[in-house]
């Protein structure tokens, strides 16, 4: 069988059936949206690419470096969960067990998804370039479009990226603890370290003819090639590197130099070639790890030998034919019991659910988390403890709403007595509980201190945390998209003090009292959402 042959129609095939869809052109969309906003107009009240109070004149060469720099930091992190789910949908569509009957071997098959990963961020990659192409005549600044400088951070930088994660995605599928929440948050701070050491200020300061091997998204040369331009033009300039959204107060006009693009030596060429090797490595090693769709997730599992007494030499049992006889079953009692005892019966039966199959350990840890809340001072807990409690039953959460789809049970979920009344509302419930029992240390620690705000501000987050899972839920059917959503807020909100992200009051500068009320009708609409969304899943 033709190596080339069966990898491009396994890789095209799941290529088309993901580009089929409305939420990929949804994708596209969203995508050309960002790319809009990677490029500020001067005035704008906030910077992606800047050195400080500089940046380059909006030519062909610093837009595209621009645009290259955003996609590689945003599309590796949203991108992984955009394509971490080929192997599990071909597991549960029945597809990969069909496969699994076929004389292709594992490495084809995780070498195929890799091919497909790859050929769906490489389709957002190519709707960006055309976004920088639009954006630069539409900044204004120098209208002469020239492709080689527009285009070469894209090829050398972005797409060996883009390889890479589509490596890990498949790897991440292969490997049973990292395919669930739990390598989901686990990729996040990946992430965060490979983009530390991307843009660490001493990488900033290098020559001209180094290339930081361990930089995945190859940036640092493109930086500190900018920074050596700065400096040209303006010698005070104090290697000072923005990367990401960084607001400012007001209208920021940030004074502008020519930069004429990178010159990609063979050195800076032969190390992003070498990611490429390093996608193929990370593959191979999914494919040692893949238990090609063995219900047992268990490589080399044979199916155990029959018994010598169950050999097909035995005679056939004998078959006693059985008697009619008549029947009484016993009638139905309807018990009139009250809404709220039906109800409380079904929060424990979600909570039940929730907590099926946790580990006794995981349930120290979160006694240990009520325990710290409780005797810690009361900013440390509020500003430490909380965070890391509420991300300890992210698993939980992310599981709301998505549970139906995920075991093929809508039918006989949804056709329950009253769905919307009963059901809902208590797996709504079941998360508040998990949140109010993992966060009631702290919450005893405010009242004990007489911190009402921070309590306040305690009390939306309850709300507002499962609020969103059951929304997210709903409308995806997939765990991811609040994993994702929650984890990046998290990380920026709570833990790195933004406080425009921060539904938990953990930011010492923030004020609960106007945060809080704004968390507390977001929590309201996320409701309305998901109420929404369930109700239009059961009349569909």
């Amino acid at each position: 069988m033709n190596t080339r042959y069966v990898l491009y129609h396994l890789a095209r095939a799941d290529f088309l059936e993901r580009i089929r869809r409305y939420s990929f052109l949804i994708t596209l969309g969203l995508a050309a949206y960002v790319g809009y906003t990677f490029v500020p107009p001067q005035g704008a009240s906030y910077v992606t690419v800047a050195m400080g109070d500089y940046r380059g004149v909006y030519n062909s060469a610093w837009i595209g470096a621009m645009v290259a720099i955003m996609t590689s930091v945003f599309l590796t992190l949203a991108g992984f969960y955009l394509v971490k789910n080929a192997v599990a949908r071909d597991e549960r569509t029945g597809v990969g067990q069909i496969i699994a009957a076929t004389p292709i071997s594992r490495a084809h098959y995780l070498f195929g998804k890799l091919f497909s990963n790859f050929a769906v961020l490489s389709t957002i990659v190519g709707v960006l370039v055309l976004v920088a192409v639009v954006m630069q005549f539409l900044r204004g600044e120098e209208m002469q479009l020239l492709l080689w400088p527009l285009l070469s951070p894209f090829i050398l930088m972005t797409l060996p990226a883009m390889l890479v994660i589509s490596a890990l995605a498949v790897l991440f599928e292969t490997v049973s603890w990292l395919r669930g929440g739990l390598g989901n948050v686990l990729y996040f701070f990946l992430w965060i370290g490979l983009l530390s050491t991307a843009i660490m200020p001493s990488m900033i300061q290098q020559s001209e003819t180094v290339t930081p091997a361990h930089d995945l998204f190859g940036m640092s040369t493109l930086l500190a090639d900018m920074s050596r331009a700065v400096r040209q033009h303006f010698p005070e300039y104090k290697d000072l590197v923005s990367v990401g959204y960084e607001i400012r107060r007001g209208p920021v006009t940030l004074q502008t130099f020519q930069w004429q693009g990178m010159a990609w030596s063979p050195a800076i060429m032969l190390v992003r070639l070498l990611w490429i090797g390093v996608a193929g490595a990370i593959t191979l090693l999914a494919a040692l790890l893949f238990h090609r769709f063995d219900p047992a997730g268990v490589r080399g599992r044979t199916i155990p030998r029959k018994k010598e007494s169950e050999t097909e030499d035995d005679p056939a049992p004998v078959k006693t034919a059985i008697t009619p006889s008549t029947f009484t079953l016993t009638p139905l009692v309807r018990h009139q019991a009250s809404s709220f005892s039906v109800l409380w019966r079904m929060v424990r039966a979600e909570l039940r659910l929730m907590l099926k199959g946790r580990h006794a350990a995981w349930l120290a840890a979160a006694v240990g988390f009520v325990i710290a809340g409780l005797f810690s001072e009361a900013d440390f807990a509020r500003q430490w403890v909380l965070p890391f409690a509420w991300i300890w039953p992210l698993t939980l959460w992310s599981a709301m709403g998505t549970r139906e789809a995920q075991h093929a049970m809508e039918q006989v979920v949804f056709s329950t007595a009253h769905p919307l009344r009963y059901q809902f509302t208590a797996m709504w419930l079941a998360g508040v509980i998990v949140a109010a029992l993992v966060g009631s240390g702290v919450a005893v620690n405010l009242i004990l201190a007489k911190v009402w705000s921070s309590l306040f501000a305690w009390m939306v987050g309850t709300l507002f945390i499962p609020s969103l899972a059951l929304a997210a839920g709903t409308w995806s059917g997939s765990p991811k998209l609040f994993e994702a959503v929650y984890v990046m807020s998290w990380y920026a909100g709570p833990i790195n003090r933004v406080a425009l992200l921060d539904f938990m009051g953990a930011t010492a500068s923030a004020t609960p009292e106007k945060s809080a009320p704004a968390y507390l009708i977001m929590t309201a609409i996320l409701l309305i959402v998901a109420y929404w969304g369930r109700r239009r899943q059961i009349k569909a």
